[in-house]
This record gives structure tokens, C-alpha cells and sequence, in this order.
């Protein structure tokens, strides 16, 4: 019984993260750089020329289901990944790591790439990593919480996806190492928390975010 909770909750994590987030926004979306974002005002609700009042753009799955959607996917995965390796099992451990690593890698890179974006636009998951960085491992919630709030924080003071990532990456590291020492889970935290950044400097690629048009 409790094997087949844990092939569930596996299941069940890797479901919510591998949902892509196009699913989560309209066709009408306009995908912007957060200093086109400001520039533009789009964040602020407006009128319409027919006086139709815009929608707000917290009303955006992206934004209000996102962090619960990342949260849970990360948070099952590790009970998951926890249960269905047996403690006993030698190599256990480094399997896990291995299958952590692996499965957050592909979850991300699904929710950067599967979008509505254009050629060249890579999406910046800012809710959904929120979340998944707070949940990537059991009992680190509040270490997890205050690297993605810190990088959060560094993308509205900079206008920039990209020191927001700089930012919770280096966070990770300095924060996470009085927990985790010179770890391997030290260093898949730290990817995990600003893995937008690597892919849009492989594919030279502007990391972008869907805003209601």
C-alpha cells in the first residue's frame, strides 16, 4: 500500500510540472521583458476604448495557480522519489539525487519552453519556480521560500528576469550552504532555483512573460 502511495505521489508530481504552461494563458497574451512590462504599464489595470475594463493580470492562472501548481509538484516528487527507493537499497541515496535532479531538470524545461512564445522568447516561470524552489526538498521551506522571494525581489528592483535568476542562484548558495554544507543537494538547489537563466544563455534567448494584452 504504501509503495503504491508512493508511485502516486511520483505520478502525481511529475503530472502538475509537466503540464505546459500554455495551457495556463490566452492566445491574445502579449509576452514582454519585465522593463517592457513597466514601460508599457500593462500591469495596471485599464480602460478600454469601449470602457470595458481589462482584466486584472493577477487573475492569470500564471500568477495566482502557479506557485500552489510548482509547491505541489516539487513537494510530491520528493515523497514520491523518498518511498519508492528503498532506504535499504545500496546507491540508493545518489539514485535519488540523480532522479531529483533529473526530473526537476525536465519539469523546468517544460514550463521555459512550452509556451505560446516566439522564436527566440524563452518564458521566465516566475510563479511556478517560485513554488517549486519552496518545496524542492522536505523541511527546507522556509530556505527555499527566501531564495525565490530574493530573486523575486532582484527582478522588481533591476526590471531584469535575468539578475532576478543571477540573484536567487547566488542566494541558494550562500543561504543553503549552512544547511546543506558542499553538497550535492547544495548545487541542485542552486540550479534548480535559477535554471531559466542557463537555458536562455545556451539558446541566447530573452526570457519573457505572458501579460494579458
Amino acid at each position: 500500500m504504501a509503495s503504491t502511495l508512493a508511485w502516486l505521489a511520483l505520478a502525481a508530481g511529475l503530472v502538475l510540472g509537466l503540464l505546459p504552461p500554455r495551457f495556463f494563458y490566452t492566445e491574445s497574451s502579449r509576452h514582454l521583458t519585465l522593463l517592457e512590462i513597466r514601460s508599457s504599464r500593462v500591469h495596471r489595470a485599464s480602460t478600454l476604448s469601449t470602457g470595458r475594463r481589462r482584466r486584472a493580470w493577477w487573475k492569470s492562472p500564471l500568477v495566482w495557480l502557479d506557485p500552489f501548481r510548482g509547491y505541489g509538484s516539487a513537494h510530491l516528487l520528493n515523497i514520491g522519489l523518498l518511498n519508492v527507493i528503498p532506504p535499504s537499497f545500496s546507491g540508493g541515496p545518489l539514485l535519488m539525487m540523480f532522479g531529483h535532479f533529473a526530473a526537476s531538470l525536465g519539469i523546468l524545461f517544460v514550463q521555459i519552453t512550452q509556451g505560446r512564445q516566439k522564436t527566440g522568447q524563452l518564458l521566465a516561470p516566475v510563479c511556478f519556480l517560485f513554488g517549486f524552489t519552496t518545496g524542492v526538498y522536505l523541511d527546507f521551506t522556509i530556505v527555499g521560500a527566501s531564495v525565490a522571494a530574493l530573486g523575486v525581489a532582484t527582478m522588481l528592483g533591476t526590471h531584469s528576469f535575468t539578475w532576478g535568476y543571477v540573484a536567487a542562484g547566488a542566494a541558494a548558495v550562500a543561504i543553503g550552504f549552512p544547511f546543506l554544507g558542499p553538497s550535492p543537494s547544495l548545487g541542485v538547489f542552486a540550479v534548480v532555483a535559477s535554471a531559466p537563466l542557463y537555458l536562455a544563455f545556451m539558446q541566447r534567448a530573452t526570457l519573457v512573460l505572458p501579460v494579458r494584452g
